[in-house]
């Protein structure tokens, strides 16, 4: 089976490289002198090289590993795919499960280059009961210049992953200090604003001046967008009449104008869809020239909320703007002024104006 690349792991061969123990490590394991089927009756992918230890072949594994990673099957599906193919034994669920997660265990514990110019991006996961996931990706400065400063996925790598009881300043420090202590003090820090992160960020920064810290740009933007709408209280009663119309439309005829489900974590980035869903609805029934007294009691209160929606749109449009702008082309005072220019064209009302400035600020 040729080997193909994917976006978001490395290959087998650049796996096959690295030196780690043949205890836990799969892909580095699977030796060229690997037993091989000669029967004619049997697959293609059960005559190539089978690791020791595993009943599967080299390029089975690695088909099985790229149906869930590059064509984002579920792990049963991918499972019930080999059972299309005319195979004497296919993989279990449970079995593609194992090869994936020894995957991710590889890439978690391989030695990554000690360097001065790590970026490191910090995140907190959503809580699951009183646990939190701490992760810490990294990327290269280098590699950034490189590529213009645009980001993508498989540039960045897992510097560290850590299931944490308390999450709280002092324990996201000692993450910190200890993926310093494996490829270097970062150059910068990259994360939101979250009291936990932050206070962590702060003590790493005590202890290594040199160290910057990156506010990220989606997160301080949406917040500045909640400042913006939070204290407006227009917002909230359109939110829950919405969620009255979703409930009331859902089976009738005008279920196909159901609006878009709410967020409950993360909603102020993404309040577009819900904008764009009332003045869509608004613009739908007057093409149409409704006068149905059912479309009228499910949607007529929106009309109250078109000056108001606009205005909204305008905000989240200034927003998406700056966040193309400098993802895209990376931060200096000419994308800046571009930034400037761009927001001022869609900022046509007072209230958007007030955010021009503040984003100008930022």
């Amino acid at each position: 089976m040729p080997e193909r690349s994917h976006p978001y792991l490395p290959s087998v061969s650049a796996i096959q490289a690295e030196d780690s123990p043949d205890d836990w490590e799969l892909l580095p394991a699977l030796e060229a002198g690997g037993q091989a089927a000669s029967a004619a009756t049997l697959h293609p992918l059960e005559t190539q090289n089978t690791p020791r230890g595993y009943r599967h072949t080299t390029g089975l594994i690695q088909m099985a590993v790229e149906f869930l990673l590059f064509c984002n099957m579920s792990l049963r599906a991918a499972a019930r795919a080999f059972l299309v193919i005319d195979l004497q034994s296919s993989p279990t669920f449970w079995t593609i499960r194992h090869w994936v997660l020894r995957l991710g265990l590889y890439e978690l514990q391989r030695a990554k280059p000690f360097a001065t110019d790590w970026i490191f991006i910090v995140d907190a996961t959503i809580a699951v009961g009183e646990h939190k996931a701490l992760v810490i990706l990294g990327v290269r400065l280098a590699q950034l210049q490189e590529r213009g400063f645009n980001l993508r996925h498989q540039d960045v790598v897992t510097l560290g992953l850590k299931i944490l009881p308390r999450c709280d300043g002092v324990a996201v420090h000692a993450q910190l200090e200890e993926a310093a202590r494996k490829v270097g003090v970062p150059r910068a820090v990259v994360s939101d604003g979250g009291a936990d992160v932050a206070k962590g960020v702060r003590r790493l920064r005590q202890d290594h001046p040199e160290v910057d810290w990156i506010y990220d740009l989606t997160h301080r933007l949406a917040r500045l967008l909640e400042k913006q709408l939070k204290d407006q209280l227009w917002w909230d009663r359109f939110v829950t009449q919405a969620g009255k119309v979703r409930n009331g439309c859902r089976q009738t005829k005008w279920s196909f104008l159901l609006p878009p489900a709410p967020r409950t974590k993360a909603r102020w980035f993404n309040l577009e869809p819900s904008v764009n869903w009332g003045l869509r609805v608004l613009a739908y029934g007057r093409k149409e020239g409704l006068r149905d007294k059912k479309f009228a009691a499910l949607f007529g209160w929106l009309e109250e909320f078109e000056p108001l929606l606009e205005e909204a749109r305008q905000m989240t449009g200034m927003i998406k703007a700056v966040c193309e702008i400098i993802k895209a082309k990376g931060i200096n005072a000419p994308h800046v002024q571009l930034c400037r220019q761009r927001i001022e064209q869609i900022a046509q009302t007072p209230r958007p104006g007030h955010l021009v400035r503040r984003l100008c600020g930022f």
